[in-house]
């Protein structure tokens, strides 16, 4: 019976809440709670097990799960100070989740209308990234998504399109093996070609353009900046729509 089969899954997670098979019993057994009861049984169960597990190896992932569950339930405040709450607790250099959980409250501030706020949770990830250079450490799979965010909520929301291209290029000199990199300079082209600056334009399309010639973009670099060599290849529909490219 499969009640039954929960009940022995919860017990093992008890008994053995340090095991790396617990955070799989744990994911197992919130699915089950949240078809079979909602999302308001899976909140109770997690805030039960917090009191009773929260000291353990998996005092993070509760912590962290909860403030999904909140996430995914349309709780939009209640949810960002549960991601901020797991990102105190549970710090750089040790906390799993902790890149992940700043990100997300930064989205969730977004969401509430305060971009501002959004960004101090950005730029408060980031700040590890840079004193990390120093002692040597591992890059957060985060990192070059926070900045890249950085630069949108300076584009979309603080409507400053100018500090948006500086955040845009800090893609490229502190994350150069993330895929985002090259969406990160055409943006910055793209922006610097709206307000008629051409050598603006021209900067981060040579970047691409020598520097990543795989990328999808190396075959656009020439329409917006008529310096560069055309490739062989052809510049996708879609770029040159989203670009502006007629």
């Amino acid at each position: 019976h499969e009640p039954e089969g929960q009940a022995r899954l919860v017990a093992a997670i008890h008994r053995n809440p340090n095991s790396g098979l617990a955070r799989l019993a744990l994911a197992e057994h919130i699915e089950y709670l949240r078809e079979h009861g909602g999302t308001e049984q899976v909140l109770s169960y997690l805030e039960g097990e917090a009191k009773a597990l929260g000291d353990s190896e998996l005092g993070e992932t509760i912590t962290y799960r909860r403030a999904r569950e909140l996430d995914l339930a349309g709780r939009t405040a209640e949810a960002r100070d549960a991601y901020l709450a797991c990102a105190t607790r549970f710090p750089y250099p040790v906390g799993a989740y902790w890149d992940d959980a700043l990100f997300r409250a930064a989205e969730k501030e977004l969401a509430l209308g305060a971009p501002e706020r959004a960004l101090l949770h950005l730029q408060r990830m980031l700040a590890e990234q840079e004193s990390a250079v120093i002692t040597g450490s591992y890059e957060r799979g985060r990192y070059a998504e926070a900045q890249l965010k950085i630069a949108e909520v300076y584009r979309d929301q603080l409507k400053d399109p100018l500090r948006a291209r500086r955040e845009l290029r800090k893609v490229w000199e502190k994350h150069r093996t993330s895929t985002l990199v090259d969406d990160a300079l055409f943006e910055e082209a793209r922006l610097a070609h709206t307000a008629n600056d051409q050598a603006g334009t021209c900067a981060p399309l040579s970047i691409i353009t020598t520097q990543l010639p795989t990328s999808r973009y190396a075959a656009c670099a020439h329409l917006l900046c008529p310096t560069l060599a055309a490739t062989h290849d052809d510049c996708h529909d879609y770029i040159k729509r989203a670009a502006g490219i007629p």
